[in-house]
């Protein structure tokens, strides 16, 4: 198997959502860029086949609903779990527009406060990539392009 290699310095943990169900975190190794004089170490997890990777901004997990309440990791992890699309695949674009649309749902008309960034890799063949990025657009009216790796 293939490898996904890593460094992360304060950001929002990455994920390798399994073929198997399985979620492999891909954590953050030290604070913030900085915030510390600590050694950027990488990290290693395996990367199969029918494995995707799922990264995404603090923006997603920190939205907010009327009542102040954070979307939150394990909701950006379910919705991204759900995500099956019309044809009853599981597209790389069907879990991203899952995951903005859990998002919008649940913040309603309360306004972002950070910006809101996803990206959804499949391992098999050649890798697929699809990003979407907004600020305090409605996420309804956001737009995403699919980049070819």
């Amino acid at each position: 198997a293939a490898v996904v290699r890593f460094a992360n310095a304060g950001h929002p943990h990455a994920f390798v959502l399994r073929s198997d169900d399985a979620v492999a975190r891909l954590p953050a190794q030290v604070p913030p860029l900085g915030l510390s004089n600590a050694a950027i170490e990488g990290g290693e997890v395996s990367w199969s086949a029918g494995d995707r990777l799922l990264l995404f901004t603090d923006g997603v997990a920190d939205a907010r609903n009327a009542q102040g309440e954070r979307f939150g990791e394990a909701a950006a992890l379910q919705a991204a779990r759900r995500a099956t699309a019309p044809d009853g695949t599981e597209r790389p674009d069907a879990m991203l527009q899952n995951i903005l649309s859990a998002v919008s749902a649940f913040r309603g008309d309360t306004p972002l406060m950070d910006d809101i960034a996803v990206v959804v890799v499949d391992r098999h063949g050649a890798p697929k990539v699809r990003t979407s990025n907004a600020t305090n657009a409605t996420l309804d009216a956001m737009t995403a392009r699919r980049v070819h790796a």
